[in-house]
């Protein structure tokens, strides 16, 4: 069967990011933090209802049966509907390989929980590409867009609370949206990419250790301290 992944142009960050995984330490869980496929918004009133394309849902397949079969998934996804077809397609390419994987559901910190949808909608249209730049400078008002800090560290008491236990080559993984992922990069590691909007099964991997955090982009493994309000370990 073709690949979808090596025949479309934004396939080839997903494959990219595939050959990531083999930088991890085994010894440790890790957790993956993943943009969902590619998406249709034509049909729909609002884009948070957005579904996958025909070829979104191959390629998911396709990534979920390329995934190292060595490990186990714990697979969680943002309350919107393009993560969660995601999230499922990419098991159902696991179970193909009969890979231990389960579904954990919906997080409402892999999307805006806490912001007005329709604000965030205009401020969507009124800054296209420049909204994170001004989301994560701090510009809007914290009464309408929740803080992207705040954002991050959500996330990061998320991801340490279920990592409680999980053994060691085990893998949590989230699907979530570019405009997610790029302020966890910058409040956590520090990174920040102008006009470099996350691809499709695209994103970052992370360990954490008790005197450090790794992770691994498309940049290669780096080590770094925790930022001082990170203290859970």
């Amino acid at each position: 069967m073709a690949s979808v992944l090596e025949s479309v142009e934004w396939g080839k960050h997903a494959l990219e990011f595939l050959k990531l995984i083999e930088l991890i330490d085994d010894d440790k869980p890790a957790i993956i933090y993943l943009r969902h496929s590619k998406a249709d918004y034509s049909q729909v009133k609002s884009p948070k209802d957005g579904i996958l394309t025909e070829e979104g849902i191959q390629a998911s397949i396709e990534f979920g049966t390329k995934l190292p079969q060595k490990h186990r998934y714990r697979i969680f996804h943002s309350p919107y509907p393009r993560a969660r077809i995601t999230a499922e397609k990419i098991r159902q390419g696991l179970l193909n390989h009969k890979v231990e994987s389960t579904i954990m559901g919906s997080q409402k910190s892999l999307i805006f929980s806490k912001s007005d949808e329709q604000k965030i909608m205009k401020l969507f249209s009124i800054y296209d590409t420049d909204f994170n730049s001004h989301w994560i400078s701090g510009r809007f008002n914290e009464v309408e867009v929740e803080s992207s800090l705040e954002l991050a560290k959500e996330n990061a008491r998320i991801i340490v609370k279920n990592l409680q236990g999980l053994e060691p080559g085990s893998f949590d993984v989230y699907l979530t949206h570019d405009v997610v992922i790029m302020p966890l990069m910058f409040h956590w590691f520090g990174v920040y990419h102008y006009f470099h909007w996350t691809g499709h099964l695209d994103g970052f991997i992370l360990q954490l250790y008790s005197d450090r955090m790794v992770y691994v982009d498309k940049d290669g493994k780096h080590e770094l301290d925790y930022p001082h309000w990170w203290t859970m370990r």
